[in-house]
């Protein structure tokens, strides 16, 4: 997150990782309902809504990961989490 790079307050930072994971059903609910009006005749846009989902969904996991690594105090591997991180897993 932008508080990672410039530096901030532990709390701010989980503070916005926490509304960005509550942000996730309605946004998660909205891509439902464009995906079920995408014509059926096309599977390729389907087929590229579900692994947008997907994807969506992993992302989501990799910042819950990283609120409870925050909220535990872990300060090593909290970073590697965060899917914009300079890190990966290995």
């Amino acid at each position: 997150t932008i508080l990672d790079l410039i530096g901030g307050y532990d709390d701010s930072v989980q503070r916005l990782i926490a509304v960005g994971i509550a942000a996730y059903p309605p946004t998660a609910l909205t891509g439902v309902s464009d995906w079920s009006d995408t014509a059926e005749r096309d599977p390729g846009i389907r087929r590229a809504g579900l692994v947008h989902a997907g994807l969506n969904a992993g992302a989501l996991s990799l910042y819950a990961a990283s609120l409870a690594a925050r909220r535990r105090g872990d300060t090593g591997p909290r970073k590697t989490f965060q899917p914009g991180s300079s890190r990966r897993l290995a």
